[in-house]
């Protein structure tokens, strides 16, 4: 009995060490961190945003070679690409959450310095280029000015050129160009003036034969004269101008005529519809959001996720409950502390980390119109008239003017005569005959006479 009153409080202590860290797994739940950052020029650095439950510790680790990261979240890009970098954050009570970030690595735009310039011709001028990398140069006319690796350009002749500068650009800094005008003029001098004779300009014209054509003699045989061409007559005449002797040949005439007009078909009238395409819209099903993603033991995933902090939050501490239910059996039956804990892990291990995802927002397609096909519609009230002479009425009425307006009829009419002139009638005497009135010469024409001038090197001439 002394024995067992010895040793009842040690029990009862180690039984109160077992239970202490086990209840305060129920009281356990993750640290809220969010974080961004951003864009970061290669070989500068900022500093990533972050909003944390209070008092929790954040630590910083680069994830690849984009950038670079110290211990206060200063992020420094070293070189183009996207950058990650894993966040930590851990507070006493709390599970410990990493989260990981991109970082956006970008190079800097770079200006040109660089300046318009006039120069002379034969004379150079530098256009003061500078960039923060190698640049290289190109004139829209070299035969104005060049331009040479150092942004010196010399002038050809007078005019305006275009010169491009160019940057190489590097890891660090992207390509730039810029465009200056460069005006070239004449360079002053003092005019020295030489005497210049310049010849006269002369050019050969060949003076063909000129004369003329004597005509033979025209000689009247019979003189121009007037005679009947119709005789006055009677003759049964048609409204198309035809003409004929008897009333049965006219009337044939009409009859033929008139015929070429009379309905050759009538059907209903066919309207063409065109096919109609189909009109939609896009609805959401359900909106973008965040959804906290278990990350199992040991980081290898349990599959469970949700879009409520406090379900992911309960789901946490079912483990911790069923895991200190276990530890608490197992120390009940006699194992150590270590031991007890140790299988409670290996039978149900903690589900203490998670990680959140932004999920896409859903969208479903309504139809507001369906498709429809081609169709033909046909009208039951409206025809559509079809002539023997090939035209074609929307309405009978139509077709009656078109009818009205092409028939024909005759009469019996008198036609006085008509009368025709016959044309004088002779013949030609002699021959025609070549006269010449000047011969063929050649002749010396000037063009410009002889000049003397006084002319400098430079072009300019004394007045």
């Amino acid at each position: 009995m002394k024995k067992t009153k010895c040793i009842l409080p040690v029990l009862l202590a180690v039984l109160l060490i077992v239970l202490a860290p086990i209840n305060t797994f129920a009281a356990t739940k993750n640290v809220s961190v969010k974080a961004s950052c951003g864009s970061v020029y290669v070989g500068s650095a900022k500093k990533i945003k972050v909003t944390a439950t209070k008092g929790a510790k954040i630590t910083y680790k680069a994830l690849n070679s984009c950038v670079s990261v110290d211990s206060k979240g200063n992020v420094k890009g070293k070189k183009v690409g996207t950058g990650k970098v894993c966040l930590t954050a851990s507070k006493k009570g709390y599970k410990t959450v990493k989260k990981t970030i991109s970082v956006k690595i970008i190079k800097r735009n770079q200006k040109i310095n660089a300046r318009n310039v006039t120069v002379g011709v034969g004379k150079s001028a530098s256009l003061g280029a500078k960039a923060k990398t190698g640049l290289r140069f190109k004139s829209s006319n070299t035969r104005v000015a060049t331009v040479n690796s150092r942004g010196v350009v010399v002038g050809k002749k007078v005019g305006t050129v275009k010169i491009t500068v160019y940057t190489k650009g590097n890891g660090t800094y992207n390509k730039a160009s810029r465009t200056v005008t460069v005006k070239v003029t004449k360079p002053s001098h003092k005019h020295s003036y030489k005497k210049t004779v310049i010849p006269a300009k002369t050019h050969t014209v060949e003076h063909k034969e000129e004369g003329h054509w004597v005509e033979p003699t025209w000689v009247v045989d019979k003189p121009a004269t007037t005679v009947v061409d119709v005789p006055e007559h009677d003759a049964y005449v048609c409204t198309d101008s035809s003409e004929f002797e008897t009333e049965e040949l006219a009337k044939a005439h009409v009859d033929e005529v008139n015929a070429q007009h009379v309905i050759a078909s009538k059907v209903n009238k066919v309207i063409h519809h065109d096919a109609v395409p189909e009109v939609s819209h896009q609805e959401m099903v359900t909106p973008e959001e965040d959804w906290y993603v278990c990350d199992g033991p040991n980081g290898t995933g349990c599959g469970f996720a949700t879009p409520d902090e406090n379900v992911s939050i309960a789901h946490t501490k079912e483990f911790v409950n069923k895991n200190m239910e276990i530890a608490r059996k197992y120390f009940e039956e006699g194992y150590s502390q270590d031991e007890a804990i140790a299988k409670a892990d290996a039978e149900c291990p903690l589900h203490n980390a998670s990680h959140v995802e932004t999920r896409p927002a859903v969208y479903k397609t309504v139809i507001d119109t369906p498709a429809q096909e081609a169709w033909d519609e046909v009208l039951e009230d409206q025809y559509v008239v079809t002539c023997s002479c090939g035209e074609t009425f929307e309405s009978q009425d139509d077709f009656n003017s078109h009818k009205e307006s092409n028939s024909i009829s005759y009469e019996l009419k008198h036609i006085d005569a008509t009368y025709k002139d016959v044309p004088e009638e002779g013949h030609y005497e002699g021959e025609r005959t070549w006269v010449v009135d000047k011969k063929a010469y050649t002749e010396t024409v000037v063009d410009t006479p002889e000049k003397v001038i006084y002319k400098c090197s430079c072009g300019a001439i004394k007045k």
